[in-house]
């Protein structure tokens, strides 16, 4: 019985020790990972419920509980976000006229996103737009589907950046 309750304790502790390594992970984290981690920890408080041993506490098992359930909260509440984040859909208008409604997109995010070296076809992905809806809006709002090739700042702006620059990391 003994070795029974230590196994159930050094498997607990690995389980436990997985699971912030994966809460300090959030948000890039396996969710599959994430999944199966939260059924452990779950199954460990069933069992921490039915744990019957003359050398643990009801204190230290009440202390236990509540430690596996401040690990499986942030990992439910990742999973729970995780899961409405991934069929993105944009919010619509709808006009009352016939055909489909207006999409209401984020273009200057958009661009941002763009400019940052994403490509278009995935900024369209991640608003739950297809890539030629994205580019129907940007064109009817006037805005540019080019990159720019540089930034317009002049000498003096420049100067004072790289000054701060310097200052912060003296030995670059």
């Amino acid at each position: 019985m003994a070795d029974d309750m230590q196994h159930f304790l050094t498997g607990s502790a690995k389980v436990t020790k997985d699971a912030q390594l994966i809460i300090d992970a959030i948000p890039a984290v396996n969710l599959d990972a994430a999944e199966q981690t939260q059924r452990k920890l779950a199954a460990i408080l069933l069992l921490l419920d039915h744990l019957e041993d003359k050398y643990i506490t009801d204190t230290q098992k009440q202390e236990m509980k509540q430690y596996v359930q401040s690990l499986i909260t942030p990992i439910q509440n990742h999973l729970l976000y995780a899961s409405l984040s991934l069929d993105p859909r944009p919010s619509l208008s709808y006009t009352g006229r016939r055909g489909r409604p207006h999409c209401n997109l984020d273009l200057l995010r958009a661009q941002k996103l763009h400019y940052l070296g994403n490509p278009w076809e995935d900024i369209a992905k991640a608003m739950g737009v297809t890539g030629l809806t994205l580019y129907n809006h940007l064109k009817k709002a006037g805005l540019s589907t080019a990159r720019q090739e540089y930034t317009v700042i002049d000498d003096d702006t420049l100067d004072g950046i790289i000054s701060n620059i310097t200052l912060e990391h003296l030995f670059i």
